[in-house]
């Protein structure tokens, strides 16, 4: 067997080994497989056949979209420091090996996919967002193998960027110039949609997703279209566009290949730069920022006993980033936000003033749903999180249940700014009450803070943080399980005729009866020390 095959097969059979061998993981990921079971299963069932089957052009934009911030994520990091195909396990012992690096890169290609294919499981489980279009199992596992192909795709793009412009910022410039003329078809066609359509934003944007500035964007367009035109039965045309994509992706590997077989030293930064984290981390040190310049406008923390960490984590943020806890990224949420209510408000005839409160009222709990369901794969790992893997926590003179509680209010403090800059524009736009307005922002804020407990508490009784990969939907269906009662009761109660505002403040309630639980049940954390980091680190506690 070829030396590199083996060590990929090898590699694999050591991960299901770990697996096998952790009692906890494997409890975990049986009930993982289960619940895919149930889903892929549900997808075979005949779905709702009622006529109001969303327009599946929304589907089109939807893919765009969610591929177009990994896009942007790649290529950022692409220009600033590169994406890497290799572990550092690779650099240490591969790289000097006596091994073509011809050969090497094609091993890292075959890693990469072989890491992307077991992340995008979770494409599986949106089966059921899928049938609302009336798309099948086999639409499901046309969109996983996409979503992999794209993500392959990215990955080597943003090392062929590094590779292409490191060190030479007139490069990096017209990188960016000509990345950003990629989308400037499209952004050309949705303003003549828009004047030609008098002013009708969603007749404009749903034409705007049938032209050729979308589907012919580069691999954004491509997945997107491909996916929608076999599942609307055109094979000729999703060929023609996943075949596009493969070409892109076998363009991207030559030009390394052929072009610059001493690639060693491109993939190096980024995969030292990887490594470093993971040890930082393991270490304790929690300022993973280091290759940003500090910007130190002021110094000092305030605050005594466990309040400290909470100005001490604010100091950190503000002195990483320049607008503190609200970034791009925040603003991106609340601009798509007051997009998709301002559709979805204005989708029909204003046909009185009822009706009127009423899309309102919709759009304003769709929205809070949808931005809840983001922030199940959004919230990552917060500072009060990374703390524990310090030791300073543990030594201060404090209850562990306060020291959990502040040590986590920079997460509660940023999702508060979220939550206005998403639901108070959004709620003028749709002509939403100032009360329902506000206990969005509440119920969004509280959400927020329950799903760092959530983490804490998988941490406390399995050692492992649950919130990403593969295990993410075992975490989100413990979310959603946990959230039903309160849901339940909103609906109950929105159904008996109650104002939506009480039925939000109701779901609230709940929120925080979970919030104090989950973070009672997790201070044995830090009273215990049974951190699976702290063991490595100091030994037993």
């Amino acid at each position: 067997m070829n030396s590199l095959a083996f060590l990929l097969l090898r590699s694999l059979k050591n991960n299901l080994l770990e697996i096998v061998r952790n009692k906890k993981k494997l409890a975990m990921y049986i009930v993982f497989l289960f619940f895919l079971a149930i889903v892929i299963v549900a997808s075979f069932l005949p779905g709702d056949t009622a006529e109001s089957t969303p327009d599946i052009r929304w589907l089109t934009g939807a893919i765009f979209v969610y591929l177009l911030l990994f896009f942007v994520a790649a290529v950022r990091q692409g220009l600033s420091e590169g994406s890497t195909l290799f572990a550092m396990e690779d650099v240490n012992l591969l790289f000097v090996a006596p091994v073509s690096p011809r050969s090497v890169l094609l091993y890292g290609v075959a890693r990469v996919l072989k890491t992307m294919a077991l992340a995008s499981v979770f494409i599986l489980f949106q089966a059921g967002t899928l049938q609302s279009f009336g798309v099948g199992f086999g639409g499901v596992a046309i969109l996983y193998g996409g979503y992999l192909l794209a993500a392959v795709v990215i990955q080597i793009l943003g090392l062929v960027l590094y590779s292409l412009t490191n060190g030479r910022p007139g490069r990096k410039r017209f990188a960016k110039v000509l990345i950003a003329l990629l989308f400037l078809p499209m952004v050309i066609t949705a303003v003549w949609q828009f004047i030609a359509l008098n002013g009708n934003l969603q007749a404009a944007l749903l034409a705007l997703l049938r032209t050729p500035a979308v589907s012919y964007t580069p691999i954004l367009g491509w997945v997107s279209a491909g996916t929608v035109a076999f599942f609307g039965g055109d094979i000729a045309a999703g060929i023609l566009f996943f075949s596009l994509l493969t070409a892109l992706g076998a363009a991207l590997v030559a030009v390394i290949y052929i072009g610059k077989p001493d690639y060693y030293e491109d993939v190096l930064v980024a995969s030292e730069t990887a490594f470093e984290r993971k040890r930082e981390a393991a270490e304790g040190k929690i300022n993973l920022e280091t290759n940003k310049r500090v910007r130190v406008k002021a110094t000092g923390v305030r605050g005594t006993g466990a309040s400290a960490f909470f100005f001490k984590h604010l100091r950190e943020t503000f002195r990483a980033n320049r607008f503190g806890l609200w970034g791009f990224a925040s603003l991106l949420q609340a601009g798509t936000a007051f997009l998709m209510v301002f559709v979805m408000t204005r989708a029909t005839g204003t046909d009185g003033v009822a009706q009127g409160t009423s899309k309102s009222s919709l759009a304003m709990v769709v929205l809070l749903a949808i931005a809840m369901y983001l922030q199940v794969f959004f919230i990552g790992m917060g500072r009060g999180i990374r703390e524990t893997y310090s030791h300073y926590i543990y030594l201060v003179p404090d209850s562990p249940f306060r020291k959990i509680l502040w040590s986590n209010g920079e997460v509660a403090l940023k999702a508060a700014g979220e939550a206005l800059l998403i639901f108070i524009p959004a709620g003028i736009a749709a002509g939403a009450g100032a009360a329902l307005i506000a206990v969005s922002i509440l119920a969004y804020t509280l959400f927020c803070f329950l799903l760092v407990g959530v983490n804490f508490l998988s941490l406390r009784f399995t050692g492992m943080d649950i919130s990403a990969g593969l295990l993410i939907m075992l975490y989100m269906l413990g979310v959603i399980l946990v959230m039903l009662p309160g849901v339940a009761g909103a609906v109950v109660l929105a159904v008996l005729g109650a104002a939506l505002p009480v039925s939000v403040a109701v779901l609230c309630v709940w929120e925080i009866v979970l919030i104090i639980a989950f973070f009672w049940a997790s201070k044995g954390v830090l009273h215990n020390c049974d951190m699976l980091v702290m063991r490595q680190l100091g030994g037993k506690c």
